[in-house]
């Protein structure tokens, strides 16, 4: 506690020299966005809500969400984190981006009369455009390539694929995504 005040009045006087305006103009937004991914592999299609922060041509994203439901998928859930370089910075109506993709997905599906729970973890890069339709609304498309890996546990009766599991074997994979969007 003796160190706490002396520490406290310390980081105060310093701020203010760190804390400058640097010549060149910061641009800042929080924001949110819902995200769908169709991944190539499975053919199953992911909505993830997501939260968003934008600076200087840099936007970053994490989310997690659901799958939609097929008949033989019985649950399905996602986290994904995103980070997109947009070209151009994000003024303009159309913006181009690169982005990079790391996610989890986590599904299970009826086969036969057996239960099989696979999870898949994918590392995608990819190319897209954000389309801006309010001020601060945009809608998004993208179209992604990459490795995952997947693993498959079943039970009952369940034999196995083959699948030597996560970070074992890699093959790659596509995945088209859509996301709806509004900035702070």
């Amino acid at each position: 506690m003796k160190l706490f005040i002396p520490l406290f009045v310390a980081f105060f006087a310093i701020t203010p020299v760190f804390a400058q305006e640097t010549p060149e103009k910061t641009e800042k937004h929080l924001g949110f966005a819902l995200n769908s991914s169709l991944i190539a592999s499975s053919g199953l299609v992911f909505i993830s809500p997501t939260a968003t922060y934008y600076q200087n041509k840099h936007q970053f994203e994490l989310g997690a969400g659901f799958g939609v439901s097929r008949s033989d998928i019985d649950r399905a859930f996602t986290t994904n984190f995103n980070y997109k370089y947009f070209l151009n910075g994000i003024a303009k109506r159309i913006n181009p981006y690169a982005a990079a993709d790391l996610a989890y997905y986590n599904f299970s599906r009826t086969q036969g009369s057996d239960w099989v729970e696979i999870s898949e973890v994918s590392m995608f890069v990819g190319f897209g455009a954000q389309i801006q339709f309010l001020e601060k609304a945009y809608f998004g498309i993208g179209i992604y390539g990459g490795l995952l890996t997947s693993q498959a546990n079943g039970f009952e009766s369940f034999e196995p694929d083959g699948t030597p599991g996560l970070f074992k074997e890699f093959e790659f994979d596509g995945a088209v995504k859509f996301s709806l969007g509004y900035r702070f």
